[in-house]
């Protein structure tokens, strides 16, 4: 593997063999990682929301389970602002879905009905 796994932590003593965990800023931590290369990022709200605000998220993995909490974190809290993304492909994994969406950046998609705007 060329890239190294991290895991941003809230709770002290967290460890794995596999991964580096970190209890840096979230947007102080991408800023350090190399521009060259993808971050895979995998987390709530708690992560997703600061990135989202900070222009840092142009591509979207968005797993769904069917099981709906009552209670918890959201993962949106429209605090974020208004960012387009289409929807590039669906997957089933059994009883998950997975939708890819890509943040729109070109102009000429903005207007393009054929695009699909999530």
């Amino acid at each position: 593997m060329n890239t190294a796994p991290w895991g941003i932590r809230h709770q002290k003593g967290l460890t794995h063999p596999l991964f580096e965990f970190v209890s840096a800023d979230i947007l102080t931590f991408v800023s350090q990682l190399p521009k060259d290369k993808n971050t895979w990022i995998v987390g709530g709200n708690t992560l997703v929301a600061p990135l989202l605000d900070a222009q840092r998220i142009d591509k979207i993995y968005l797993q769904i389970a069917p099981v709906l909490l009552g209670a918890g974190i959201p993962l949106f809290t429209q605090k974020e602002g208004v960012q387009q993304f289409t929807l590039l492909e669906t997957k089933q994994y059994g009883q998950f879905a997975e939708l890819v969406l890509e943040k729109l950046t070109r102009p000429e998609q903005e207007n393009d009905a054929s695009v699909k705007k999530i």
